[in-house]
């Protein structure tokens, strides 16, 4: 394994499990290979069967996935490893499964690296793109892939791509995508009129 100046091996061992896109030591500058190696591993991650569900997520997570795959592959169905990896549902008295990621899988399909800290033996997220759960929860997220998520991605892409953009720490991630603070709300409010309108 790897060694990471400042963090004991020990603490390395117990993220055994997470180690897909490798860990970094603190103030490391990331370059055009370390993105182009989060591209491969991804990539190589998505084109399994239950890659398909990265499309089902939405969001940042359906964005990139869509680097890689093609919505053909949704309605293909759910994967043979669906009953060991997917999550189930009660439709009408009947339980139907479908593909889900694990935390770590949409970790990677972000960009997540664990990095070290100016604290001894701590370590960081630090990602190219925000998490799944962050996204859900900033201004960009309004239930559908609008013209303006486009146009940051492609504008965020060119910037990792140049050099002008590094990955970001989670705090970083849920300033710059702040934007319109009442989107939540809005959302929220337009979900419950569909439950209500559809009840009726």
């Amino acid at each position: 394994m790897e060694r990471i100046p400042g963090i004991k091996r020990d603490l390395l061992i117990r993220y055994v499990e997470w180690d897909v896109l490798g860990y970094r030591p603190k103030s490391y500058t990331f370059t055009a290979a370390d993105y182009a190696a989060y591209e491969a591993a991804r990539n190589n991650f998505l084109q399994q069967p239950r890659g398909r569900a990265a499309l089902l997520k939405g969001g940042i997570v359906w964005r990139l996935a869509m680097e890689s795959l093609g919505l053909q592959v949704v309605i293909e169905g759910p994967s043979d490893d669906v009953s060991k990896y997917g999550s189930s549902m009660d439709l009408m008295g009947n339980e139907v499964w479908d593909d889900e990621l694990t935390q770590d899988e949409t970790d990677l399909v972000c960009g997540v690296y664990k990095v070290a800290t100016v604290i001894k033996n701590q370590m960081t997220d630090m990602s190219w793109w925000p998490k799944y759960k962050p996204w859900l929860a900033s201004g960009m997220s309004v239930g559908y892939w609008t013209q303006t998520c486009e146009d940051w991605y492609q504008t965020h892409l060119n910037e990792i791509r140049t050099g002008a953009k590094q990955p970001r720490k989670p705090k970083q991630w849920k300033s710059a995508l702040r934007f319109e603070p009442r989107t939540k709300d809005i959302v929220e409010n337009y979900c419950a009129s569909c439950v209500e309108y559809l009840k009726e």
